[in-house]
């Protein structure tokens, strides 16, 4: 009888630990359900964040945006915004510290801007580890 519950155990010790998850699982597990409680959620006048994935090939987290009103307007988006927009996400990247273990794991952030009016991308902004790292 004491074999059978050694086995039993030492069984059960190698089923769970197969079922842990990985980093990537737990990331995408984790984003899912924010994105499930959380989104759509309205982050100001112009802009509603509508979800957050992670793309484990690749290791992608991707913020996607729907913008609104008055900034729901392709042509305001000139390259001079655009690179205020990325210094400005780009900041926010790098000082964030609820970050931290994404940016350990060299993660790369996504965000994408889509018009309401439309449907369609406005623009897309990236963000590797070289960039948020200096």
């Amino acid at each position: 009888m004491k074999k059978y519950m050694i086995l039993l155990l030492a069984l059960t010790a190698g089923l769970s630990a197969c079922q842990r998850e990985t980093f990537d699982e737990r990331v995408k597990r984790e984003l899912d359900e924010y994105t499930a409680k959380q989104c759509p959620r309205q982050l100001d006048e112009y802009m509603i964040e509508l979800s957050r994935e992670y793309k484990m090939k690749g290791r992608e987290l991707v913020y996607t945006y729907e913008v609104i009103g008055e900034a729901d307007n392709k042509d305001l988006y000139t390259d001079e915004l655009r690179r205020d927009a990325h210094d400005n996400a780009l900041k926010s990247i790098r000082y964030d510290l609820d970050l931290k273990v994404l940016k350990d794991s060299a993660v790369t952030f996504v965000h994408i801007y889509k018009s309401r009016k439309t449907g369609k991308v406005i623009f897309t902004d990236r963000f590797c580890k070289e960039e948020y790292d200096n």
